[in-house]
């Protein structure tokens, strides 16, 4: 265990480089745990295992430990040592943190690009901004989240970045399109569907109600009495 500390601490990736790496890692470490009580759905993986180590963990998991009830399950331990270890570790918390904010960040501040789409037999062009290269990996650093118990700590840790996110924008942009409130509008509206799209490739679906009122209301804090405002006197000039 300390090794895999040492191997996610030590590492030279960085930033969303080092969450694909961790996610990796770690679960190379699971199936290490899974494996040598759980072969009955692999008999490759069944036959291969049969060493003098694994027979005696696997007597001791499921004999032994079965007779002693004040006694954890090997595989219980081991996971609990991996929580403490690993996401206990302050450096790995950073790395984790920050990686993630990078990527969003990334995501939420990249140009808009045109994607071709296949809907039933026609074909046509999207424009959405360009994913980051590592996306991929946070479904899998999500799933290994949910294993650990961690994933609560995640979704408020996100929720609070979209929150900080869209609340700075909307400030900002408020400001900048005083005069053009429908620009705003029209902004806005992207920004839910896009944010809406991307968790639903990414998240839970536990986690989809939350993140849309989380953005809705950062966005249109303080703003809707602004439009509205502007809606009357433009239908009084009759513009």
């Amino acid at each position: 265990m300390n090794t895999l500390v040492k191997l996610c601490t030590q590492t030279g990736q960085k930033s969303v480089e080092w969450i694909s790496f961790f996610a990796s890692t770690c679960t190379s470490f699971e199936m290490r745990i899974v494996s040598p009580f759980d072969c009955s759905h692999n008999s490759v993986l069944k036959s291969t295992v049969q060493n003098s180590l694994v027979s005696l963990l696997t007597y001791l998991d499921q004999e032994y430990i079965v007779r002693n009830s004040a006694l954890k399950h090997i595989r219980s331990t081991a996971y609990a040592t991996f929580r403490e270890l690993i996401f206990g570790n302050s450096i790995i918390l950073e790395n984790l943190y920050g990686g993630l904010k990078d990527w969003i960040e990334s995501e939420r501040n990249s140009k808009y690009v045109l994607f071709l789409s296949l809907c039933s037999v026609i074909l046509r062009f999207i424009l959405r901004r360009a994913p980051h290269l590592h996306r991929g990996e946070i479904p899998r650093l999500i799933s290994l989240l949910g294993t650990h118990g961690q994933y609560d700590k995640f979704e408020r840790y996100y929720i609070l970045l979209a929150h900080d996110y869209y609340s700075s924008e909307s400030q900002r942009l408020s400001k900048e399109q005083q005069n053009d409130p429908w620009s705003f509008f029209e902004h806005v509206q992207a920004r839910i569907k896009e944010e809406m799209e991307r968790n639903k490739e990414v998240l839970p679906a536990s986690s989809w109600g939350l993140l849309r009122e989380t953005t809705e209301r950062a966005l249109w804090n303080n703003r809707l009495d602004w439009l509205a405002n502007h809606s009357t006197y433009s239908f009084s000039l009759g513009v």
